[in-house]
């Protein structure tokens, strides 16, 4: 409060009208005191001449009738009166035993009026133990000094006065301090008041209130500041809209970008964080912002790509391998950001190049799987014509094996091709299958009656129990093929004499389809990986039973492009069942 502008002028103000006040009431008073003091000897030596002539002319004989007459005259006049020959002895005195008195020959205004002149002075009487003024004149017989008369008046009396006029002088400038205090308080409200409103309308704008202005100006130079600071209210509005636009527009950018995003400052400690890091690295930016990036990938490798983006503002890019909390593979490009062409802080742009990885990792296994698997028939029937060529076909029964397993073999190649075409088939076209109602009752019937002269070989009992008839979401080609394909399967690997069955149950949005059979079984470690291109859970026989290997994943393709899913449960020498689901159509007829 008392470090407002307000009071400093206030104070200012007081400050210079309580100096003038002083010095003036100082001058006044001295020259009260000195007017006093000038009037009181000039009335004191008015007297002393009169008590002079007097004394000059009625000079008595002896010194007792001069005692005497000084007493009758001071008496007169009320004043006391001395007189005093050329040694300094009192000759009498008005007031006092002149036998009691002391010598006055060194009483200054005594030796002035020794000299032919007045003489004045003022000081404490121990006579009379007070202060006195004296006047003095000198005593003259026949033109020659014979003594000095002195008149004195107490100062008791002016001093009096003087106490009187200044405590008068104490009240009026105590009256005139409070009024003044006010009047300068007033004014210095009117002088600050538009200050104050300044003030406010500045804190109100530098707390985020761009919208408020001052209406009422002042005039003058405070006036000018006020347009000033809403010139200024506006230019920032604008200013910080146009920022916050932006600032909208980069976080939409930075939350909707499928890379990670972090910045860091010249500590590598974390600044920012986006949606797509926060995802990419399990973190939160809570947590995150304020620690160190390396707290975060845990990539030692990191640290001197990081020196040399912050110190020689190079961009660096590397791949990380991250294995928690889950494998990840991330491409990370490093760059400086610079504010006024000096490097202040860094970006990292993380990219997931997990599934680009995996997919390259598949087709490299693709490629190792279709090359041994076309090598292997190859090899066979290379194997066989060189022996035929080198005598062998002059053999009849030997020409006609090998010509039988040349021919097995190029069926096997040919199913081999015809499986990856078709599998190929259906990945590129999984999007535009033209989906219609199809029956399933009369596709399992078609199924079953295509396959029953190989069911009839090894005696294998393969029964259906659907009864009521379902409309199911498919091709018929696409469905017809999964039939096939898992009923041929649960042929090739269940003994002679066993048995296969289909189930279909309803369900409230779908059917389930179930094919199940009495085989050899699948052993629990294989079973999430049967669906994979080429993988077999026992090569040698599933090469025996002429099988490619891509015959369940032709059918998880088909199912899932169906809009259904599929999945096995085994047990080891009991049987195995495929499961599926197919979306209905409509209600059974």
């Amino acid at each position: 409060m008392f470090k407002s502008i307000r009071w400093k002028i206030t104070v200012t103000y007081f400050s210079l009208f309580m100096f003038t006040i002083i010095i003036l009431s100082s001058i006044l008073a001295n020259v009260l005191e000195n007017y006093f003091s000038d009037s009181l000897i000039a009335n004191l030596t008015t007297e002393t001449i009169i008590a002079q002539q007097f004394i000059q002319t009625n000079y008595p004989e002896n010194i007792a009738e001069l005692d005497q007459l000084v007493k009758n005259l001071g008496t007169a006049i009320n004043t006391k009166i001395t007189v005093i020959d050329v040694s300094g002895k009192v000759l009498g005195d008005s007031d006092e035993e002149i036998a009691l008195m002391e010598n006055h020959r060194q009483r200054p205004e005594f030796m002035d009026a020794l000299e032919g002149r007045r003489g004045v002075a003022s000081r404490y009487s121990n006579t009379v133990n007070e202060y006195m003024t004296y006047v003095a004149l000198p005593l003259r017989a026949e033109e020659e000094i014979i003594g000095a008369i002195r008149l004195s008046l107490s100062l008791a009396q002016i001093n009096k006065t003087l106490g009187e006029i200044n405590t008068m002088l104490l009240v009026a400038v105590l009256v005139a301090t409070m009024i003044f205090i006010i009047l300068s308080l007033r004014l210095a409200t009117i002088i600050t008041a538009p200050l104050e409103q300044l003030t406010r309308s500045a804190k109100k704008i530098s707390y985020g209130d761009l919208k408020h202005r001052i209406i009422n100006y002042s005039q003058g130079e405070i006036g000018e500041l006020q347009q000033a600071i809403n010139f200024m209210a506006e230019k920032q509005q604008e200013k910080i809209a146009e920022i916050n636009d932006k600032k909208s527009k980069l976080e939409a950018v930075l939350e909707h970008m499928t890379s990670g995003i972090i910045v860091f400052n010249q500590q590598g400690n974390i600044s920012l964080v986006n949606q797509a890091a926060e995802k990419l690295l399990n973190i939160t930016a809570v947590k995150t912002v304020g620690k160190s990036y390396l707290a975060v990938l845990r990539n030692q490798d990191m640290a001197a790509d990081l020196g040399k983006v912050l110190t020689q503002g190079k961009v660096l890019a590397r791949q990380v391998h991250l294995e928690q909390p889950t494998e990840l593979f991330l491409q990370i490009v490093l760059a400086p950001v610079y504010h006024h062409r000096e490097i202040k802080e860094g970006v990292m742009v993380l990219t997931d190049i997990t599934t680009i990885n995996q997919l390259e990792k598949l087709r490299s296994q693709f490629v190792a799987n279709v090359s041994h698997e076309l090598r292997t028939p190859l090899t066979s029937i290379k194997g066989f014509v060189e022996t035929l060529q080198s005598g062998a076909v002059t053999q009849p029964e030997t020409r006609e094996r090998f010509l039988g397993i040349i021919a097995s073999e190029t069926e096997r190649l040919s199913r081999l091709i015809d499986d990856i075409l078709e599998l190929s088939k259906i990945e590129a076209n999984k999007s535009k299958l033209d989906l219609l109602p199809i029956s399933l009752r009369e596709l399992v019937t078609e199924s079953i009656h295509q396959l029953a002269e190989t069911t009839d070989k090894k005696s294998l009992t393969l029964i259906s129990t659907l009864k009521d008839d379902f409309q199911v979401i498919a091709t018929r080609d696409g469905l017809k093929q999964v039939f096939l394909n898992l009923l041929q399967n649960a042929i090739n690997y269940t003994h002679e004499e066993g048995k296969i069955e289909i189930t279909v149950r309803e369900q409230p949005t779908h059917v389930l389809i179930s094919i199940s059979d009495t085989g050899i079984g699948i052993p629990a470690a294989d079973l999430p990986r049967i669906f994979e291109r080429f993988y077999r859970v026992d090569k040698a026989r599933s090469r025996e039973a002429g099988g490619t290997g891509l015959g369940l994943s032709i059918v998880k393709h088909l199912i899932e492009s169906f809009g259904g899913s599929i999945w096995a449960d085994s047990k080891p020498g009991k049987g195995t069942t495929f499961c599926f689901t197919l979306a209905k159509a409509h209600d059974n007829s």
